[in-house]
């Protein structure tokens, strides 16, 4: 089976983080998020691989060089198209497929993907949703199901029930490409599912119990990167240097950064090749790449980055 990972979006909630990465590339645990997904799918033996892109594309392709062995074509969206565009573009790439993947790019899970195949085969689902419980209706779409497990609605509340979420995976069926029209902006969701409802075609619904984490604001990522499970504290890099007095509390220090005297560092996120020189202060922050911190620095609650050539910081707000 091939997959696509979906990966033009601006991430807009993200910002700053994405005026130089787009989001896909973005580090969590100290590996762009991208790379977390393609790992699960080389694991599970997807050898073939589409990625759409639109903003900073390269930041996306320097990345997924690192995997020789799966074959990674890409298609870069001048202007977006939308989820199902995004598909249609792939045609010639999944048409002799019987079914494919789909994926949101700023989703880390750990897919199921053989009992996830079976089932949508067993069902004999025209399409076939990765679900979870939904406890927040109102930031995540709510999806109705039946007790066949079938998919009865999409984003309507009609009453108190215990609704699920997408979890960012589907498996379709190829005969999907025939529901999505050419050259326009088409999102799954709201322009091809309708239609299918109409059909009446078989929308199951696949229910994942693993763990998962969608990156799609700030305060996701912090929260998410920092919930750092297992007996460690912290997450550094074996190629950063930190000094023997200085300080570091439940916080990430990416590759090739230099941590000097007297410097503490506390429930922090530190990107690749960040200096912080002696006697600084670091606390509820993001310091992206190539960061220099001077001497004496007292960050707290704030995102910092290194915009031509220029230190820059903004307020990090966790609302």
């Amino acid at each position: 089976m091939k997959a696509l990972i979906l990966s033009a979006g601006k991430g807009e909630r993200l910002k700053p983080l994405t005026n130089f990465l787009a989001k896909p590339a973005i580090p969590f645990h100290n590996k762009p998020i991208i790379v977390h997904i393609l790992e699960n799918l080389k694991e599970k033996g997807i050898k073939d691989v589409a990625i759409n892109l639109h903003h900073l594309p390269d930041t996306i392709r320097n990345v997924v060089k690192q995997f020789k062995d799966i074959n990674i074509i890409f298609s870069y969206e001048d202007k977006l198209v939308g989820s199902a565009g995004a598909i249609k573009n792939f045609e010639e790439f999944f048409k002799k497929e019987k079914n494919f993947l789909v994926i949101n790019g700023d989703t880390i899970q750990h897919i199921p993907i053989k009992t996830f195949l079976n089932f949508h085969i067993k069902e004999k689902a025209f399409a076939t949703l990765m679900i979870r419980k939904n406890f927040l209706p109102k930031k995540y779409t709510p999806i109705e199901i039946n007790k066949e497990k079938e998919i009865i609605s999409i984003g309507k509340c009609k009453k108190e029930i215990p609704y699920f979420m997408y979890c960012g995976a589907m498996i379709l069926s190829s005969e999907i490409l025939n529901f999505i029209e050419p050259n326009i902006y088409s999102d799954i969701f709201r322009n091809v599912f309708p239609i299918l409802f109409n059909e009446r075609k078989k929308i199951k619904a696949f229910e994942y119990k693993g763990p998962w984490i969608e990156i799609g604001t700030l305060s996701d990522y912090f929260r998410y990167s920092l919930n750092i499970s297992g007996k460690k504290e912290n997450i550094i890099d074996m190629n950063s240097k930190i000094h023997s007095s200085a300080k570091v509390s439940k916080s990430i220090i990416g590759k090739d950064s230099f941590i000097k005297k007297n410097v503490n560092i506390k429930k922090s996120i530190i990107w690749d090749r960040v200096v912080i020189e002696d006697n600084s202060i670091i606390e509820n922050s993001i310091l992206t790449n190539n960061v220099r911190i001077p001497f004496s620095s007292e960050i707290k609650n704030k995102i910092v980055f290194l915009e031509v050539d220029e230190i820059k910081s903004c307020h990090l707000n966790l609302k």
